[in-house]
């Protein structure tokens, strides 16, 4: 079976309006070396996938070449591993999911390091998730 390991553009959050929302969002999830700040509009999605950004801060990492080779890091991990944690019935049933990725460390991380925190972070995010929509026991069902 050939799995679907594309990165679509209609993944990618690009409104500077929709990604200034998420700034100002109180809701995030932190799972070093990396923080997602989300926001989900109510009701049934007609988006059956969450939007994302990815953003590494100038201010700690000066050279673009370091901030570019982090930045596609955290894409290609996102990208292999956002189909697995967040399956249909998911995004049928939470919303509109639009989410931001900062880099947080202050120092350049490997590639595994970039990944398991994103595994990790998918997950407490998708947990947030269902625990703000009330639906957690649900999914605890699901696992058992």
């Amino acid at each position: 079976m050939i799995r679907d390991l594309s990165f679509p553009k209609v993944l990618r959050l690009k409104s500077t309006k929709q990604i200034g929302l998420l700034f100002e969002s109180p809701r995030s999830v932190l799972f070093y070396p990396l923080l997602v700040k989300f926001r989900i509009e109510n009701g049934l999605s007609s988006v059956q996938t969450p939007m994302v950004a990815f953003s590494v801060p100038k201010r700690t990492f000066k050279s673009a070449v370091v901030r570019n080779r982090i930045r596609r890091r955290m894409k290609e991990c996102y990208r292999l591993n956002w189909k697995e944690k967040f399956d249909s019935e998911f995004l049928q049933n939470s919303g509109e999911l639009t989410m931001i990725l900062i880099y947080v460390a202050k120092e350049e991380k490997k590639y595994n390091l970039i990944q398991e925190g994103m595994l990790k972070l998918l997950d407490r995010l998708k947990n947030e998730i269902l625990k703000s929509s009330g639906k957690e026991n649900s999914a605890d069902k699901e696992e058992a």
